[in-house]
């Protein structure tokens, strides 16, 4: 299956507090990913990021989105 949606080194930093760092994901076709953790994981800055909200925007990192058939 094709990846739809991947991440290398995705990392986020705010001064010096690291939010994320170093998030590799590979989402394939058909294929639902769960994010989980505590307050403050860092997990709506990685959906941000994801989503290419300008404002947190990765430090560091590469995202790849594939366009979804028909």
């Amino acid at each position: 299956m094709n990846s739809m949606i991947q991440t290398v080194d995705l990392t986020k930093k705010f001064n010096d507090f690291v939010a994320n760092d170093h998030i590799n994901l590979d989402v394939k076709e058909q294929e639902i990913k769960c994010i989980v953790g505590e307050n403050g994981a860092g997990k709506s800055t990685m959906m941000n990021m994801l989503y290419a909200n300008k404002r947190k925007n990765p430090d560091p990192g590469e995202r790849s989105y594939t366009e979804q058939p028909g």
